[in-house]
């Protein structure tokens, strides 16, 4: 028998402060039903988060259009030589974050020291037929489904 308390811990938001969150997952599902799906994570720190973790860059890709998140606020992760792709954006008033996964990008050599150098934003669309620049125009912000 465990003797750690059950109580709420005070510190912590209730489950019903995440009821827009999962109402916004839920309007996701309903208005882009042909997307991949993600890991999903809701977090309840300030602002409540939803987490849409994708495994590839495509997928991710998709949903960043979808959700019409600029290119220019996606960023490039490099960590313990894993890199990841992410953009923070919202849904229904809601803050959204996505991850792409599963990219490879050699991460030791200087940028700088690259002839040709192209931003990450338009380096990663320019490889998926996409470009920047019109995806930087797309409009910022809650969309609604």
């Amino acid at each position: 028998m465990s003797s750690q308390s059950t109580a709420h811990n005070p510190a912590e938001p209730p489950m019903a402060d995440l009821v827009d969150a999962f109402a916004a997952l839920s309007a996701m599902v309903a208005a882009f039903p042909a997307l991949p799906s993600a890991y999903v994570t809701v977090h309840n720190y300030l602002p409540v988060t939803v987490d849409l973790q994708m495994r590839t860059t495509a997928d991710f890709e998709q949903w960043r259009t979808a959700l019409k998140i600029p290119t220019g606020a996606v960023e490039l992760h490099d960590y313990a030589g894993s890199q990841w792709l992410a953009a923070p954006g919202a849904f229904c008033g809601v803050s959204v974050r996505l991850s792409g996964h599963g990219i490879e990008v050699d991460t030791t050599v200087p940028r700088e020291a690259v002839a040709g150098v192209v931003p990450l934003g338009q380096a990663f669309f320019d490889a998926a037929g996409r470009d920047a620049a019109a995806g930087a125009a797309e409009a910022a912000g809650s969309v609604a489904p």
